[in-house]
């Protein structure tokens, strides 16, 4: 069917219940069928809530019927330069990501609708974005001819920027199957299968001829490319349902096979030849071919969530349905079918945790404020504490006082005028801002003459260096001509190199360079990469990752280092609390209790060493302050919360208002 054409329809999307279908410049639903963002020429996300209300009437003058459902504006996001191309929600709803001609990719918060951070990799035009159903990556297409995979990690609710300064990583980018594509295209819009397995890229090339390049995720190539458009693809879209060969019957068998044979996915393409070809991973021949279904460019391709209906929207301001019949594309599988092939992939699609009590929403706000004033207390060391201007002193430009600078004497000989030595009597008055002063040492230099000629430097100079200079025997020290001579050692016996406070830094950073210098570094990396894209090795990254903070924790454990100690335990708790390890969170937090509830024992009444300590005292630091810190840092996890308020109503941490110290400055 086609709906009557009055404008240019360049985008369209089915609603996740299957009963709407809204189109714009570019429009998504949220996977919960809430929101409804769309993007347009005038550079603004629109973010459209629906309302239990009724209607309003139609707008006044025009002849279009009154609404149906009251869709009401919720947010305006401004974030963009230039036109947005197209829109994609995360499968849980977490984010929202949007690009557009300006050349970037922005991710907004998907509950707050903040911006939580600017992608700026791409170097032409971006034309499309998908995500992965795993919720793992996302993929974007550009002008640049290239693709670009990002790994990501769920954020929180009430994630800031801050929080998502190591989040959003680019892993790896594509562009062999680009490389002579063309630019004419409105969109490149991508589309990745519902199994997880391969991305569906348009206006790719194989040789002369226009395809659709099909991206395996294990390797991130491409050697697999349909051909069959004479012109540019614009839009790829996978069902998002699999498929099988043969019916099945109600007992789950067919006749042979245990199930309904091999599980297939189906993907749509279309494009600037105004053909609308449909794909199975089972046939190297399209299964549908629809020619001269516009009269211009296909523009974008929306699947019904039962994956037997199509639809189309082409610039001529047409809108087609496509509906299939029970068996033509296949017979739709279980989803219990996707959510099998996902879990190798180690699948994250639920929905973000909801607090379940006023004590963990208090544990939320006390652990991301001690996150704030860590993060004040860096950005003040970097850009130089305020000092408060003294009443006497006029503020100048650079902070210090005006008419109180005296320049700099020079010494003849290396003695000092009388002048100088009556100033060493008095002390120097202390500049307002020290960052200035820090500036004044910097720009001045030391000028040694010899009766007012500065080509008659003394020969002899003789720098006096207390501290052992820490170098190998044997040593040979040289200096220029220019203000230093030849300059000695001080050999003694008592000399010592000035070494790490830490052993395991250092230990850790002496294996890294055997390993560069004997190239065992590259092969090791190849191995662990190959691995990650395998089957079964889906965890291994995580794991391997936790295993060796264990070990950094034992190893501070049992030197008795206590700075690396609390360092690696906090940055331990921060991992498994973002990965969701409720069996380790739990262990943690019981090994950390110990002794804290119990009243005080004689002497010889402790037993066990180390984490099994009753002691208060473990590696030289208080229990309880270590409980806290990691009782912080695990309470912006809404996930664990139910678990971490326990802890946290021991330590009275949820139960003071946020005046008190509970919050600590967490090591990032």
């Amino acid at each position: 069917m086609r709906e009557q054409k009055d404008f240019e329809v360049y985008s369209c999307h089915v609603s996740p219940d299957g009963k709407r279908l809204a189109t714009a410049g570019g429009v998504r639903f949220s996977p919960n069928g809430r929101y409804l963002a769309s993007g347009a020429d005038d550079k603004i996300i629109c973010i459209y809530q629906l309302e239990s209300g009724p209607p309003t009437i139609a707008t006044f003058g025009t002849n279009e019927p009154p609404p149906v459902e009251n869709w009401k504006t919720s947010k305006r996001l401004v974030g963009h330069d230039n036109d947005v191309q197209d829109l994609a929600w995360s499968y849980d709803g977490s984010i929202l990501v949007s690009v557009g001609l300006d050349s970037k990719i922005v991710i907004w918060s998907g509950h707050t609708f903040e911006k939580l951070k600017v992608l700026s990799v791409h170097q032409s035009h971006v034309k499309g974005i998908t995500f992965d159903p795993a919720n793992k990556f996302f993929a974007t297409a550009s002008d640049d001819r290239t693709i670009k995979i990002f790994r990501f990690t769920s954020p929180a609710p009430n994630a800031t920027q801050h929080d998502m300064v190591n989040n959003f990583v680019l892993e790896t980018t594509i562009n062999t199957p680009f490389k002579s594509s063309p630019l004419t295209t409105y969109f490149r819009r991508c589309s990745w299968s519902p199994d997880g397995n391969h991305i569906a890229a348009a206006n790719a090339v194989n040789g002369p001829v226009s395809s659709v390049a099909i991206i395996e995720r294990s390797r991130w190539d491409s050697e697999i490319n349909l051909i069959g458009h004479e012109g540019p693809t614009e839009v790829c879209m996978f069902s998002p349902r699999l498929f099988h060969t043969k019916k099945p019957l109600e007992n789950g068998a067919t006749n042979g096979h245990s199930s309904g044979g091999a599980l297939v996915t189906v993907i749509a393409s279309a494009g600037q030849d105004k053909t609308l070809s449909v794909w199975n991973t089972n046939t190297s021949r399209p299964v549908v071919i629809l020619q001269d279904l516009a009269a211009k460019s296909i523009s974008d391709l929306a699947w019904t969530p039962d994956g037997q209906t199509l639809f189309a929207s082409s610039l001529d301001g047409g809108i087609v349905c496509c509906k299939f019949e029970t068996g033509e594309l296949g017979w739709v599988a279980n989803l219990e079918e996707t959510d099998k092939a996902l879990s190798k992939y180690g699948s994250a699609r639920k929905a973000m945790g909801i607090a379940e009590d006023v004590d963990g929403l208090q544990l939320e706000n006390h652990s991301k404020e001690g996150e704030r004033k860590g993060a004040e207390s860096r950005m003040g060391a970097l850009m130089g504490d305020f000092h408060p201007l003294p009443k006497d002193g006029t503020p100048a430009t650079n902070g210090a006082k005006t008419g109180t600078a005296t320049p700099n004497q020079a010494s003849t000989n290396g003695q000092v005028e009388a002048e100088a030595e009556k100033d060493k009597s008095t002390p120097a008055p202390e500049p307002a801002d020290k960052t200035a002063e820090r500036v004044t040492e910097l720009k001045s230099r030391v000028t040694i003459t010899k009766d007012e000629e500065a080509s008659k430097v003394p020969e002899n100079v003789i720098l006096e260096a207390k501290n052992p200079v820490s170098v190998r025997d044997p040593s040979h020290i040289t200096a220029t001509k220019r203000a230093v001579g030849p300059t000695a050692p001080k050999e003694t016996k008592n000399d010592q190199a000035a070494v790490s406070a830490g052993i395991i830094p250092y230990l850790e950073r002496h294996t890294t360079n055997e390993f560069l210098l004997k190239g065992r570094a590259y092969t090791l990396q190849r191995l662990i990469k190959t691995l990650l894209s395998k089957d079964g090795f889906e965890s291994f990254e995580s794991t391997v990752s936790i295993a060796h903070l264990e070990n950094r924790i034992a190893g501070a454990l049992s030197l008795g280092s206590k700075d690396e100690f609390r360092l690696y335990l906090l940055m331990y708790a921060k991992r498994i609390g973002a990965e969701g390890l409720r069996g380790k969170v739990e262990e943690l937090l019981n090994l950390l209790l110990g002794g804290v509830l119990q009243d005080k024992k004689g002497e010889g009444d402790n037993e066990g060493t180390g984490w099994f300590s009753q002691d208060e005292i473990i590696c030289g630091w208080d229990r309880k302050e270590l409980l806290k810190g990691v009782v912080m840092i695990l309470g912006k996890f809404r996930e664990l919360q139910r678990l971490t308020v326990q802890y946290a109503r021991i330590l009275d941490l949820t139960l003071e208002d946020d005046e008190g110290g509970d919050a600590m400055a967490i090591e990032s």
